[in-house]
């Protein structure tokens, strides 16, 4: 039974009151659970801590136009969705009961349930629900349409419905888009009678999608289901058209990916092209639909040179699906939030990690450096390891698990992480097409509370990065013989204008060449790396098109 506090006060002050998480998993919205005993940060003291499970697959994500007449908002899908809102309504209503503050609710996911934190922030029934979000690993490509998913549905080889005895009905409609009135009530009726079964096997193989760890190879098909949609209601627009509404909820955020997501289970296994020029060759052969003969251009970027081919193959994927997505991402809500954090774990376990990750692909292949989920799994600390490798976290392990706990803990609590910079822009193209870029805009910094803008690195009203944070480009950065020659754009970091950020996570031995300009390096401490490097890479793919590769996981 619910306690309901309708008035607020029956509880005592709000300065006795907790902080709140609450945690929604992952698992491409097809799969998983969130009560699991890791999923708790019991080891953060002072937070109180909700679990919330929510409709996956097609009993969550199902988005036919035909069934619009059915559900009172007017149009279909995002049922999963529309069940996190529930669970954060309870939150609001109840969790004073259990010491929790309704006015300092964190949401927090990994995945899709970062991805799904994403349409949150874009959501007018989210208002209120939350005052911060932390999004772990999300893909920020939310652009799929009820339209566009319906479609989808209706592919007459391979499509949800053809999966079903109701494809008599679906294919007698015009282009899958809803058809006639007999024949759209025959459909609906039709879908109503399935058992959950019968829904069941019909989801497609590719609703669970492993391109995501992959290389791109194909320009034009997508990389997974459209199942998180904008559906006009719910979810009004895309990620685009709101952050360009700026109809994105006011809240801090933290956006979280990892060096080499892809280490997972990657699409691919070179890490015997140990031989000069095999992996080249082999990249080049890969990256064909972009142009030929790529391979010694991408492995000359100084993300990815001197690098063992499995982790420049994990690090290329990432950067592709993840951090350079989720970096133009940050960019944007820098400009229209109080404060946006990236922090990328550079450091993988002390280990291979096997057990029964190794099972989730089919080559038994075992994640060695910082792969999907591992940020998870450190914060989470035994329970994960003992669950999923067979053995606990080092000592180097535990200490990046608290680090992260204790830097999300800060968060939870103020909106803020001292020892990490927020992310804004500072970087202008220059060299594009042998023209200086006329379309340069100056960009606010961060206020530190309420609405004021400031518009100045000194004005007191603005966040200030820590003195460690200052970058000095070095010549041997600025990486213009590695960009395509032909209409490049090559980054420029602006000393006027405030740093773009990204707070590297234990720092790998990798890594030290690259960070060695930053006073003060040690393990686990947050690095910042400013400048060209991530600019370049990101650079790299976008102009060869791939900037729309990422996906929703």
């Amino acid at each position: 039974d619910e306690d309901e506090d309708e008035d607020g006060d029956e509880d005592g002050d709000d300065g006795h009151l907790f902080p709140v998480m609450v945690f929604f998993h992952g698992g491409d919205l097809t799969s998983g659970y969130s009560y699991v005993p890791g999923n708790i940060p019991s080891h953060l003291p002072g937070i109180v801590s909700v679990l919330a499970n929510y409709r996956l697959n097609a009993f969550g994500y199902l988005a036919l136009e035909e069934l619009g007449g059915r559900d009172p908002r007017g149009v279909s899908g995002n049922y999963g969705l529309l069940d996190q809102l529930e669970a954060l309504r309870w939150v609001q209503r109840n969790i004073r009961g259990f010491g929790g503050d309704p006015k300092r609710v964190t949401v927090w996911g990994q995945s899709s349930g970062g991805t799904s934190i994403l349409a949150m922030l874009c959501s007018p029934a989210a208002k209120g629900l939350f005052a911060g979000a932390l999004a772990m690993s999300p893909s920020p490509v939310l652009n799929a349409t009820l339209r566009r998913a319906s479609e989808f549905h209706h592919r007459p080889s391979d499509g949800f419905l053809a999966r079903t005895p109701c494809w008599p009905h679906a294919s007698a409609g015009v282009n899958g888009s809803g058809g006639g009135g007999n024949t759209t009530t025959a459909l609906v009726r039709c879908l109503l009678s399935l058992s959950a079964g019968e829904i069941a096997a019909a989801v497609p193989e590719d609703w669970v999608f492993r391109q995501f760890f992959s290389l791109p190879t194909n320009r034009s098909k997508p990389v997974a289901a459209p199942l998180l949609i904008a559906d006009g209601v719910t979810v009004p627009y895309t990620l685009d058209e709101c952050l360009a509404r700026e109809a994105v909820h006011r809240v801090p955020v933290v956006l979280g990916v990892l060096r080499e997501e892809a280490d997972l289970t990657p699409g691919d296994l070179v890490n015997g092209m140990g031989q000069p020029g095999a992996f080249s060759a082999w990249l080049s052969k890969r990256l064909a639909p972009w142009g030929g003969h790529l391979g010694p251009r991408a492995l000359g970027l100084p993300g990815y040179a001197r690098l063992p081919p499995q982790q420049a193959y994990a690090r290329m994927a990432a950067d592709i699906r993840l951090l350079c997505t989720n970096m133009a991402l940050a960019g944007r809500l820098s400009q229209l939030l109080p404060s946006v954090y990236l922090y990328s774990v550079a450091k993988g376990p002390s280990s291979r990690f096997c057990g029964a990750l190794a099972a989730m692909n089919g080559f038994a292949y075992c994640p060695k450096y910082a792969f999907h989920l591992w940020d998870l799994f450190a914060f989470s600390r035994d329970y994960f390891a003992a669950m999923f490798w067979g053995k606990w976290l080092s000592k180097e392990d535990i200490a990046l698990g608290k680090r992260l706990g204790q830097d999300f803990r800060e968060f939870v609590g103020t909106g803020r992480v001292r020892g990490w910079a927020p992310f804004s822009l500072n970087v202008s193209n220059t060299g594009c097409e042998g023209k200086a870029d006329s379309d340069r805009r100056q960009r606010k910094l961060h206020p530190d509370q309420g609405s004021a803008g400031c518009h100045h690195r000194e004005d007191p009203k603005c966040f200030q990065p820590e003195p460690s944070s200052s970058f000095t480009a070095r010549p041997e950065d600025s990486g213009e013989k590695l960009l395509p020659e032909k209409g490049a754009c090559t980054a420029h970091v602006d000393e006027d204008l405030p740093f773009q950020a990204v707070n590297l996570i234990g720092v790998s031995s990798e890594e030290e060449s690259l960070s060695s300009h930053l006073p003060g390096p040690s393990e686990i401490a947050p690095m910042v790396i400013v400048s060209n490097y991530r600019v370049e890479e990101c650079g790299f793919w976008d102009f060869l098109g791939m900037q729309n590769q990422a996906a929703i996981n």
